[in-house]
């Protein structure tokens, strides 16, 4: 049997009814190791089906990861749970033959009565067996003609959705603000390079007490070893004046050491030959030359030894650890094992720990997601992506932009960054920016690869740590983060309150503030890397905001037609309204392409919405604010359906309050505003009662027979 060109598949790959084992092995593409899945429990109640699905699985096994297929086994078990119920009630063999589009229909309807979940939840779990539907459906050979997810299962479930809210134009500046004073921070600790200072050089010892490194530590250094300091204790204790012994020991503090040190010189000859009769520190005097016509060295000057201890002195901490330790950022461990317990207790004094000291040579020795937070808020801010797919970014994701033929980073080119998103399996690229700016995505990657290089063995992944931990949540740092630069919001009532700093909430606010200053769908698809421009109408319809808001409303070329007397009346009547015969008639016909979900469409292959191709049926999800809105009384129908459908979701308690607002909110604005008004109330009325009498069946809430 022929298969899709391009997909991975287990060779040789077999259609087995019943696999010898359940529990297989597949590598995951994100994290680049292999997982263990286990569907024993369920190929023990379902074996056809079971492996109809793990074959799938492993044939795809290129699209997904890990976390992917975790899901994918929950929406199996939840499909195998709604099998359980069709086999207790008729008592037959569900096989993996069996399974068409009415049953995967019925498992969706049956999805929708869970009371704990809202539609989009119940929408992802049962869409996420479509690749695999798919790949069944066109390569097993016991697949069933009909095995195909019918479209509009889950119709308006995005609306139950809750978008993220946008920052305020103050949140968003005091925002950007900190991020900024940030970077220049994490700019001097991480991306500066040490200077040497003193390697070769002879050690900062000149205000230091003499040392022998061969005395015991306690006693290596004496400040009367020092010539220097015996001539300036005496200037400054004597005004420079012959005193005898007693009178120093008498009425100067600390004067027998003076008089010891100067003993122990004239012992060594220091002050040359003692003349018989003559005191110790009368030889001391004739050596400095004592008397009326001396000239103070040091009178009114300060002690000229500053440290009695060289590891008391921050530059002569410096010079050994550029010296001898070659400026590494050794840790406590290294630095005992070496035997440099002096250096290490001259850095605990002066500094507090090797930390400090470290961080004072803006010399990073442990790298964490704290220090690389900033850099993840300013790529989140320079490319509106997703925090998903920033956490996946890898150090090849730079390539050069389509015109570049010889690429060098050192040059003025741009570039841009390759990305993946996991979620919906789709790729792209970033707007390219000039690499020479250090702000600019491209160049915050190059910054990020040679701050955490020292920590990579063989990962590609950008983002890296000393723990090699991957990147998983930011909460304490985000938290430490909005902690230390203070940011603030305003609560409902208008109080000031901690900052609710959500990465997430980035790119719904570049997207906001880019569509309100350009009106620009097509830009604003690109900038976020829709694959479709309905994704990027949706997710810009579903933003909180008054500007927006204010843009909202009917299309003022919307025709508003109450087709009561259908058939060739209606088609006159369309035609009175500017229609051709043909288009008249076919959107006469309730049947025709022309009628969507709510509403009706002049001409559904030629739309004026951007990114929709001529001569294909739009996509757009922008249809009350298109030029080629029609609503009519049929229209007005589907819309009560649409309201009473969700109304009894939330009075049976299978939708909560704000999803059931989430999903009609906008709907009703658009209709009770814009539409409703345009009709004669008779024509209302009729159509809320055919709605209470005849449900469309995809406003219904019962399981299909």
């Amino acid at each position: 049997m022929e298969r899709n060109a391009g997909q991975l598949v287990e060779l040789p790959l077999t259609f087995s009814r019943k696999r010898d084992s359940y529990i297989f092995q597949l590598n995951c593409k994100n994290a680049g190791r292999d997982f263990t899945y286990d569907f024993s429990d369920l190929g023990e109640r379902y074996p056809s089906i079971v492996s109809a699905f793990i074959t799938a699985i492993i044939a795809t096994r290129h699209l997904v990861g890990h976390s992917r297929r975790k899901f994918l086994k929950r929406a199996i078990t939840s499909f195998l749970q709604y099998l359980d119920t069709i086999q207790f009630a008729t008592g037959k063999t569900i096989e993996f033959e069996h399974i068409n589009a009415i049953m995967l229909s019925n498992f969706a309807a049956w999805s929708k009565q869970s009371p704990t979940e809202n539609q989009l939840t119940q929408s992802y779990r049962v869409y996420a067996l479509q690749p695999l539907i798919t790949w069944l459906r066109r390569n097993h050979p016991d697949a069933n003609p009909d095995l195909v997810f019918e479209r509009n299962l889950f119709p308006m479930a995005h609306r139950a959705k809750e978008p993220r809210k946008p920052y305020s134009p103050k949140e968003w500046n005091d925002l950007l603000k900190a991020i900024a004073a940030e970077i220049k921070e994490s700019k001097r600790r991480l991306e500066t390079t040490y200077i040497f200072q003193w390697k070769g050089k002879a050690p900062p010892l000149e205000d230091v007490a003499p040392f022998d490194e061969n005395s015991p530590s306690p006693k290596q250094h004496s400040i009367w070893e020092s010539d220097e300091y015996m001539i300036w204790w005496w200037e400054t204790n004597t005004a420079c004046m012959r005193v005898n012994d007693y009178a120093l020991r008498r009425d100067i503090r600390g004067a027998s050491s003076f008089l010891t040190a100067v003993a122990e010189r004239a012992r060594t000859g220091k002050f040359g030959a003692r003349t018989s009769g003559l005191s110790y520190v009368d030889m001391f005097y004739d050596w400095v030359g004592a008397g009326p016509n001396y000239v103070p060295r040091f009178q009114d000057s300060p002690c000229p030894i500053k440290y009695q201890n060289r590891f008391r002195k921050p530059e002569y901490l410096d010079w050994y650890w550029e010296n001898l330790l070659n400026a590494s950022a050794l840790d406590l461990d290294a630095l005992k094992t070496g035997g440099h317990y002096r250096f290490l207790s001259g850095v605990i004094a002066l500094f507090g720990g090797t930390t400090k000291f470290y961080d004072s040579k803006n010399l990073k020795r442990r790298l964490t997601y704290a220090d690389l937070l900033p850099y993840v808020l300013l790529l989140a801010v320079r490319t509106a992506l997703n925090p998903s797919v920033i956490a996946k970014l890898t150090i090849d994701c730079i390539r050069p932009a389509p015109s570049i033929q010889n690429p060098n980073l050192e040059e003025p080119e741009h570039w841009h960054i390759d990305w993946e998103k996991i979620r919906s399996f789709s790729r792209g690229a970033t707007i390219p920016t000039h690499v020479r700016h250090d702000l600019m995505p491209v160049s915050v990657i190059l910054r990020v690869i040679k701050i955490t290089a020292p920590h990579r063995t063989n990962s590609k992944r950008l983002w890296i740590t000393e723990t090699g931990d991957e990147m998983i949540t930011l909460a304490a740092e985000i938290a430490s983060f909005v902690k230390r630069h203070d940011l603030k919001e305003l609560d409902a009532d208008g109080n000031e309150k901690p900052f609710a700093l959500q990465i997430a909430r980035i790119r719904p606010t570049i997207a906001m503030r880019e569509y309100v200053r350009t009106e620009n769908m097509a830009y604003i698809q690109t900038l976020l890397g829709h694959r479709s421009m309905g994704m990027t109408v949706q997710y810009i319809s579903q933003m909180d905001n008054p500007i927006l808001m204010s843009r909202r409303g009917v299309h003022q070329d919307a025709m508003f037609l109450d087709l009561t007397g259908n058939g060739e009346l209606a088609v006159q009547l369309l035609e009175a309204h500017g229609m051709g015969a043909d288009a008249a008639k076919a959107l006469a016909d309730i049947e025709s392409e022309h009628h969507g979900l709510l509403t009706s469409c002049k001409n559904p292959r030629n739309s004026p919405q951007p990114g929709q191709s001529a001569g294909k049926i739009c996509k757009s999800d922008a249809c009350l604010s298109c030029q080629n809105l029609v609503v009519t009384n049929r229209d007005l129908h589907k819309y009560f359906c649409f309201i009473r459908y969700h109304d009894s979701m939330r009075d049976t308690g299978r939708m909560p309050s704000l999803d059931y607002d989430l999903a009609t909110a906008e709907v009703k604005h658009m209709f009770e505003n814009y539409v409703l008004p345009k009709f004669r109330p008779q024509t209302v009325e009729i159509a809320r009662t055919q709605a209470i009498e005849y449900p469309l069946p995809e406003w219904k809430c019962e399981v299909k027979a």
